[in-house]
C-alpha cells in the first residue's frame, strides 16, 4: 500500500490553519488504497506522527524509520499553508529528490504565492488587476500617504506581498490608517504592494485541471464580509457569507469563469486552486490566486464541489521528474 505523507504546518501564521485542513484531509482519505501518515513541517523539525508516535524525518530523502527500516514517502498531499509549502520552497526540495506532490510545482508556486509578480504578469497578458505600487521594508521612510493616494485614490489596499489568509492585509481609507498598514504588512514580509481598493461584488473560483488533462472550473461562490474586507477574521471567524452560486448575472458568471480558466491555464496551475475577483461594472478584476485552498466542509472548494456532484481525490498529482 502506497504512502501518502499530509503535509502540514508551516512556518508562519497559518500554521494552524494549516493543521486543521491536514487533520481533515487525513481523515478522509480512502484508506482501502493509501497508507496515509500526519507529517509535520514546523520550524522546530520535520517528523511523522504514527500511533501517537513522533518520529524524526530525515531530511536527506524524506524517509523515517518504522520498525527498524527506513520507510520512504511516495506521495506528499501538500495541505501548507504560507511558508514552505505554498510559495515553492518544499516543492523544489521534493524535485530535487524525485518524490511526488500534490498541487503546482516549485515556479507555479513561487509565482502565484508573490502578489506583486502576480499580478505583473496577469496584467501583461491582458488581465484586469488592480493599479498596484510595491514597497519595499527598506525604503519604508520614504512612503507618505499623499504620494499613493494621488496614483491609487484616496482609499487603497496596503498587503504583505508574499502571505496568505489576509495577513498583513489593511485597507487604508485616510491618511491616518498608512502608517498601521505598513507595519502591518512590514511585520509579515520585507515587501508589500500597495493596490487601488476597487468595490464591488467579490467573488471566488474553484479550478482543477483532471487526470485527463482538462481544465475544469466551478460555480462562483459570491463572498459577503461583515467586516470591512475579507480578512483573516472575516475568512475563519464567521464574520462572512459565503453563497454558492454566486447572485451574479449570467453574462458575468460566464466572463468570470473564463477569466479563471485563462489564468488557471496561462499559469500552469495544477491541482486544485481559487482564483478571486472583484466583479465592478460587469467586469472581473482579479485579485488573487490560492493554490492551497481550503478543504473542511466549510471551506469555499467542497461548498462549490458539493454543488457540481463532485468528490475531492487525492489521486490528481504531480508526477516525478
Amino acid at each position: 500500500m502506497k504512502v501518502v505523507a499530509i503535509l502540514m504546518g508551516g512556518y508562519d501564521g497559518e500554521r494552524e490553519i494549516s493543521m486543521q485542513r491536514g487533520n481533515f484531509v487525513f481523515q478522509h482519505i480512502d484508506t482501502t488504497v493509501y497508507k496515509p501518515v500526519k507529517a509535520y513541517i514546523l520550524p522546530e523539525g520535520w517528523y511523522v506522527e504514527i500511533d501517537d508516535e513522533k518520529i524524526e524525518i530525515d531530511r536527506s530523502d524524506f524517509s523515517f524509520l518504522m520498525d527498524g527500516h527506513s520507510k520512504k514517502i511516495e506521495l506528499c498531499y501538500n495541505t501548507i499553508h504560507g511558508t514552505p509549502g505554498e510559495d515553492g520552497y518544499l516543492q523544489a526540495y521534493f524535485d530535487l529528490l524525485g518524490v511526488s506532490y500534490t498541487g503546482c510545482d516549485a515556479y507555479v508556486s513561487a509565482l502565484t504565492f508573490n502578489k506583486s509578480d502576480c499580478n505583473l504578469i496577469l496584467k501583461g497578458h491582458g488581465q484586469l488587476v488592480p493599479n498596484a505600487i510595491t514597497l519595499k521594508k527598506e525604503n519604508r521612510g520614504k512612503y507618505t500617504y499623499d504620494a499613493f493616494a494621488e496614483e491609487l485614490g484616496p482609499t487603497f489596499m496596503v498587503k504583505a506581498c508574499r502571505s496568505g489568509s489576509s495577513l498583513g492585509v489593511s485597507k487604508v481609507n485616510e491618511a491616518k490608517d498608512f502608517v498601521g498598514a505598513l507595519d502591518s504588512a512590514f511585520a509579515v514580509d520585507n515587501l508589500a504592494v500597495a493596490e487601488s481598493f476597487i468595490k464591488g461584488t467579490e467573488v471566488s473560483v474553484g479550478a482543477f485541471r483532471d487526470l485527463d488533462g482538462l481544465t475544469n472550473i466551478m460555480e462562483p461562490t459570491e463572498i459577503v464580509t461583515h467586516n470591512d474586507f475579507f480578512d483573516f477574521e472575516a475568512k475563519y471567524k464567521g464574520a462572512s457569507e459565503e453563497i454558492t452560486p454566486a447572485r451574479i448575472a449570467a453574462e458575468e458568471r460566464a466572463l468570470v469563469q473564463q477569466k479563471t480558466k485563462e489564468i488557471y491555464d496561462l499559469l500552469n496551475i495544477s491541482g486544485i486552486a481559487r482564483i478571486d475577483f472583484i466583479i465592478r461594472d460587469g467586469l472581473p478584476h482579479f485579485i488573487e490566486v490560492n493554490t492551497t485552498p481550503g478543504l473542511s466542509p466549510q471551506s469555499i472548494f467542497p461548498q462549490q464541489a458539493r454543488h457540481a456532484g463532485l468528490d475531492l481525490s487525492i489521486n490528481n498529482r504531480r508526477k516525478k521528474t
